[in-house]
């Protein structure tokens, strides 16, 4: 009964193990997973400071679109 029980204990760490590792982070977080979210920052062009000073990386065809980055917080709100 024990060695039974130690048996389906050691599968299923090494499953959870193994899930948490390879397959979670695949699966977009819209789904429950944890794929971070890519987007782009669009600048204005009346921005008041030039987007490449404060050290956002721009597509080199594109001078106002930042290269994709991951997203850390969303919020509905819009202030901080």
């Amino acid at each position: 009964m024990v060695t039974a029980f130690a048996l389906v204990a050691t599968t299923a760490l090494l499953y959870s193990a193994l899930f948490m590792l390879y397959v979670y982070p695949t699966i977009p977080e819209q789904f429950g997973g944890g794929r971070p979210q890519r987007v782009s920052v669009l600048f204005a062009s009346d921005a008041s400071q030039d987007p490449g000073e404060i050290g956002l990386p721009l597509e080199p065809q594109k001078q106002r679109l930042s290269v994709p980055l991951e997203l850390v917080h969303e919020t509905d709100s819009l202030s901080t």
